[in-house]
C-alpha cells in the first residue's frame, strides 16, 4: 500500500525523453516473426497503453530499499508457484 503522506517525485521530461535509446541498439535474440504486420500492430496497441509502473513508483521503491538496506525497516517477499513449462515432465510424488 502506498503511503499518501510519501512525496511521489514527478520524471524529469529529459528522463522520458531518454528512454527509448534501447530501440537504437542491435537485436541479437529476436524470433523471426512470420507476420510483420501483426508484429507492428501488436506493438503498436502495447505501445497506446498506460505504463505498469510509474517513474514516481520506482523512486519509492528504492527509497524503501534502501531503508531496508540500512536495517530501518524489512523486507517482505512473497511470490506465486511457477507452473510447470509443457516440455517438464512433471515430477512424480513420492508416495505414487
Amino acid at each position: 500500500m502506498v503511503d499518501p503522506t510519501e512525496t511521489v517525485v514527478q520524471a524529469d521530461p529529459a528522463v522520458i525523453a531518454g528512454l527509448d535509446y534501447w530501440r537504437d541498439l542491435p537485436i541479437k535474440q529476436q524470433p523471426e516473426w512470420s507476420d510483420a504486420d501483426a508484429v507492428a500492430a501488436a506493438s503498436a496497441e502495447i505501445a497506446s497503453l498506460p505504463p505498469l509502473v510509474f517513474a514516481g513508483e520506482v523512486d519509492i521503491l528504492r527509497d524503501r530499499l534502501a531503508r531496508a538496506a540500512r536495517g530501518d525497516s524489512f523486507l517482505l517477499q512473497g511470490a506465486t508457484a511457477r507452473r510447470p513449462s509443457p516440455a517438464r515432465r512433471p515430477i512424480r510424488s513420492a508416495t505414487g
